[in-house]
């Protein structure tokens, strides 16, 4: 009875499998464009937008998004028109259209001073059009969100769901498994990295427009894409994976071997018990002199990995031997430091942190502990001074199309536009608050952000727009070299 009983779940599965697979052909065959609302119940509005945008700009659809009237659903308020701007800019720059949301009073009629107000923001669109209308944003550094890892599997904290106490990362009412993308597309905007967000079909049917792409531990993957990946790097392509990336199927089953394995040169033996660990990086290795030369704090679990075919840049400490009752390594005899479950570093290596192998024309990276979970809570400049050391491995700025010197705060986008290279720049400075909803009514100019842009040919033409200025550039090597103008909101550098 039992082996029948297999036998029919089994068969059950696989009709799904197959429904499933053809209603999703159906779909994308019905829908032709997106229509969002991304912001319902408040929050960092601007960095939701470019988050949106950068993964629906892979889609191949035309995709909008409501700008609205409020902070959230539910109110008959008017947001300042620096919010509207911002977020038009925001929109424009990631390759969306913009469309306004209201809400009328119970008797149908509309607020007449909404509208005055909302024409400068309008205008503002008009201005722009000319220079995104039938622009496509530009891939180089892909980042994967697979559809089954941010659904199921294990949250970002610890080995399992009950886990959440220990510490901010992984928490259910925060982002439980969208909090690595989501930290790693945030990292990214602050590091002025050129990215756009993909889904693992997607992905693999673009891998040849990428350098480099980022799995921000992406539990459960598609065999398919991990052998495409590996082909990537083969060719030339870098590749940076962090934590349990792989470990199951995209059914939630879990692998003998996970599949990065033999792709990153390594052997991996199991979960280390700690919910925290620390990342100190081997000087001399490639990294940055700005990274400091302490143990960097990096929540979640961590992988336990010996090198095969790769180089340890960095080394993984657990906490102090003390945090464990008894000497007993396991989630019943954690104790903890801190209110928050932190503790001090142990003073011994447990394993490699941070290993990196050369493959074919390519080179693969991997981190055993997740750095972008962390960051997308904890937002703190250590772990970000890490990432950003990483990247300069994975690829160096140098190899980018666009890198610049410019504050955290600016975000680049680049599209293009037929022959033209169209470079938004963004301004981004909310004001302090106490509460969950973020306002911006003044935004300081920003000065002084260099622009070096690769280019096979010198620019016929560089200009900044809307306002119609052309902007002086020195060309060399194969690099376009700009001082930016200042920077308000928004503007555009077009190059031809």
């Amino acid at each position: 009875m039992i082996l029948q009983m297999r036998e029919i779940i089994k068969m059950c599965q696989g009709i799904f499998d197959r429904l499933s697979k053809l209603v999703f052909r159906n779909v994308l065959t019905i829908v032709d464009a997106l229509s969002c609302d991304p912001v319902p119940f408040g929050g960092n509005h601007a960095i939701i937008l470019s988050r949106s945008g950068r993964y629906q700009a892979t889609t191949g659809l035309t995709y909008d998004y409501m700008n609205e009237r409020f902070h959230k659903w539910g109110e008959w308020q008017l947001r300042s028109s620096t919010d509207l701007l911002l977020e038009f800019a925001t929109i424009l720059a990631v390759g969306g259209r913009c469309f306004f949301a209201d809400q009328p009073y119970p008797a149908g009629d509309l607020e007449p001073e909404v509208y005055r107000r909302l024409r400068p923001a309008y205008d503002f669109v008009r201005q722009r059009e000319p220079f995104v209308r039938d622009a496509v944003m530009t891939p180089e550094v892909a980042i994967l969100a697979s559809g089954p890892s941010q659904l199921f599997g294990p949250i970002g904290s610890g080995l399992n769901a009950s886990r959440t106490m220990y510490g901010p990362v992984g928490n259910q009412q925060n982002a439980a498994r969208t909090d690595r993308v989501e930290g790693a597309h945030l990292a990214m905007v602050e590091l002025g990295v050129n990215c756009l967000i993909y889904d693992e079909p997607t992905l693999r049917e673009n891998l040849s427009e990428q350098k480099a792409v980022v799995i921000p531990e992406q539990c459960l993957l598609e065999d398919a894409t991990i052998h495409a990946l590996t082909d990537f790097v083969e060719r030339g392509g870098s590749l940076l994976v962090t934590g349990r990336s792989g470990w199951w199927d995209e059914r939630y089953r879990r692998r003998q071997t996970p599949l990065f394995d033999e792709l990153a040169g390594i052997r991996t033996t199991g979960n280390l018990a700690s919910p925290i660990h620390y990342v100190r990086t081997r000087k001399g290795l490639g990294f940055e002199d700005d990274v400091p030369d302490m143990p960097i704090q990096c929540w979640g679990t961590a992988t336990q990995v010996e090198p095969v075919d790769a180089v340890t840049l960095a080394d993984l400490f657990g906490p102090l031997d003390a945090v464990w009752r008894d000497g007993v390594q396991d989630a019943d005899h954690w104790q903890h430091h801190t209110v928050m479950g932190a503790c001090p570093p142990g003073v011994k290596a447990v394993a490699p942190a941070i290993t990196v192998r050369r493959l074919g024309e390519g080179r693969v990276m991997y981190m055993a502990v997740d750095p972008f979970a962390s960051y997308r809570h904890d937002g703190h400049h250590l772990a970000r001074l890490l990432i950003k050391a990483m990247m300069e491995v994975v690829l160096p700025a140098a190899d980018r199309l666009v890198s610049a010197d410019k504050p955290t705060h600016v975000e680049i986008a680049t599209q293009r536009q037929g022959e033209r290279l169209v470079v938004h720049l963004l301004n981004f400075f909310a004001q302090k608050r106490t509460a969950l909803l973020v306002h911006n009514e003044e935004i300081t100019p920003v000065f002084n952000i260099t622009l070096r842009i690769k280019s096979p040919e010198a620019p016929r033409k560089i200009m900044q727009q809307p306002e119609g200025i052309e902007i002086e550039h020195r060309y060399a090597d194969g690099v376009i070299t700009i001082a930016a103008p200042r920077l308000d909101i928004h503007t555009m550098i077009v190059i031809e």
